[in-house]
């Protein structure tokens, strides 16, 4: 996840460095992000997580192992 801003990053600031004006350079987004849910959380709280979330996240319990995909 962090390394797509760090590889973002450079290249802008080589871009920079090589005379690109910084009014120059589009606003971007992520393309490689993950939506990581903490559900152990969620539930202590009582957050009630949309189902199309769920689907498309990555879910984190305190059993977790601490990897990620």
């Amino acid at each position: 996840m962090g390394e797509e801003q760090g590889w973002w990053a450079g290249n802008i600031a080589l871009d920079i460095l090589g005379s690109t004006a910084v009014e120059d350079i589009p606003i971007s987004r992520n393309e490689q992000s993950k939506l990581l849910i903490n559900m152990t959380l969620a539930n202590e709280l009582g957050y009630k997580i949309p189902m199309d979330l769920l689907e498309n996240a990555i879910l984190w319990t305190d059993e977790s192992s601490g990897e990620l995909e």
